[in-house]
């Protein structure tokens, strides 16, 4: 929870932290008195907020339309992966995904809630959750593009293929969305 050697506070005239997550890390930087804006941020539901701005994108507009058009396709057999505390982003899409099933009347089944703990290997957590399901969904919104690229590997390492046996979603619209195959819904 250092600094780094080359930053001159009194010269600072702002701080811009760009997805912090260590909220200690992020309580110090709030601390030196020193405008701050935090573009997304560590989740803070059971702690004071931060004395800063913060800059999310837009959350849960996306998750609701893309379920809706979902819904239109008849598709309501949908599942979530992300870990909803890793970030403010992750949080939010995650409550706008449970939200959509409420208002669209979509039943919620928790084995298609793949949340995983930090610090473990998530990869080798996801093959073991997919495998132990007694079913998958028909359609699986992830936390962002690069969960969804991750989800796509391990599929393919256990035989699953998208978008003929599940249809896959990320989110954020990362170039690397469509450099992969099959390119990534986002």
């Amino acid at each position: 929870r250092r600094l780094p050697a080359n930053f001159d506070a009194g010269r600072a005239v702002g701080i811009f932290c760009v997805e912090m997550f260590n909220m200690q890390y992020s309580r110090m930087i709030c601390s030196l008195g020193i405008p701050v804006v935090f573009v997304d941020t560590a989740v803070s539901v059971d702690e004071e907020p931060l004395p800063a701005d913060v800059l999310l994108m837009e959350n849960k507009r996306g998750i609701y339309s893309f379920v809706k058009k979902m819904v239109l396709c008849g598709k309501t057999d949908m599942g979530f992966v992300g870990e909803s505390l890793h970030c403010m982003s992750f949080y939010e899409r995650s409550d706008a995904f449970l939200g959509a099933l409420r208002l669209f009347k979509i039943p919620f089944n928790e084995e298609w809630i793949f949340a995983y703990p930090k610090h473990e290997d998530y990869l080798r957590f996801l093959e073991e959750r997919f495998k132990s399901c007694s079913r998958l969904p028909k359609v699986l919104v992830c936390a962002n593009d690069f969960v969804a690229i991750d989800v796509l590997h391990v599929f393919k390492k256990i035989g699953i293929r998208v978008p003929e046996d599940i249809l896959l979603c990320g989110f954020d619209d990362s170039p690397e969305a469509s450099l992969i195959t099959p390119a990534l819904t986002t």
